[in-house]
């Protein structure tokens, strides 16, 4: 991503099935993608989310997604 945030402009690298978390419990998954010859991350932003489109009824929505960058 160009920023922080998850929105359409972004490119999905992966998806993952992960079966359903209880409160409190984490996941662990990882992630290797190639890109395309002369493309580059750097200044880029890595954004993982879980549960997207909020099909799953939680108490808050707004922790689903966590961003980590810019990657240099």
């Amino acid at each position: 991503s160009d920023d922080l945030v998850q929105n359409a402009g972004d490119q999905l690298l992966k998806t993952s099935a992960v079966a359903v978390l209880q409160p409190g419990q984490t996941k662990t998954l990882s992630l290797s993608k190639a890109l395309a010859p002369g493309v580059s991350a750097a200044g880029k932003y890595l954004i993982a989310c879980v549960d997207a489109a909020n099909v799953v009824v939680e108490r808050s929505e707004t922790n689903n997604c966590v961003s980590s960058g810019p990657i240099p």
